[in-house]
């Protein structure tokens, strides 16, 4: 199983259960991926099996589930640590994918961790290969010998989008639409007043 593709059906599940407050079931995840052959199921429920011996995610019933956040938090702690040794061990100009490939680390993962280093002043951008970002480590980082560790949940520059994407679909799959025509409008506008280039008509009007 590719990590990367357990990133990204973490962060799914982070949406759809609202960060651990509400259950999700397996026919959701189905509905949300979009999986509908036997092969991709079955996929699936390896992977939910996965995530549930490691304790990210508890059976409650059959094919219900509840996400345990503070579970990834204590799997990454090692995983962090195994990033920056790399990181500091590297010649600048080195990319995502570059340490992705090192520790076998997610590159979304790798992505949100050189974002928050960047920001907290650990490491900073060293021109680019293609289209590619590169990296260094500036003088901070390289006399900071213990791993730094982001808070819970490193920042997703479009972590809110993806929420409302998640919320929709829980809106449009779990109740009838007719009944959540506000929350549905709410989360189609969060989505477009970050992506659409020109002002939505409904928030004109308000």
């Amino acid at each position: 199983m590719k990590t990367h593709d357990m990133d990204r059906l973490r962060d799914v599940i982070l949406g759809l259960s609202e960060g651990g407050k509400r259950t999700i079931s397996n026919v959701l995840l189905y509905q949300t991926l979009g999986l509908t052959d036997e092969p991709s199921k079955k996929r699936l429920l390896r992977q939910i099996q996965d995530m549930t011996v490691r304790g990210e995610l508890v059976r409650l019933g059959p094919g219900e589930l509840r996400y345990e956040p503070q579970a990834p938090s204590n799997r990454y702690g090692k995983l962090y640590e195994r990033i920056w040794r790399v990181i500091r061990a590297k010649q600048p100009g080195f990319s995502v994918q570059d340490i992705a490939l090192t520790t076998a680390a997610g590159e979304n993962h790798v992505y949100k961790y050189l974002r928050w280093l960047e920001k907290q002043g650990y490491l900073r951008r060293h021109g680019k290969s293609g289209n590619t970002t590169l990296y260094m480590a500036t003088p901070i980082g390289r006399a900071t010998r213990e791993t730094p560790y982001p808070p819970l949940g490193v920042g997703d520059p479009f972590e809110a989008e993806r929420n409302s994407a998640c919320h929709l679909v829980r809106l449009l799959m779990e109740r009838d639409p007719a009944d959540q025509k506000a929350k549905i409008v709410q989360n189609c506008r969060a989505i477009l007043d970050r992506f659409e280039t020109t002002p939505c008509k409904g928030k004109e009007a308000s």
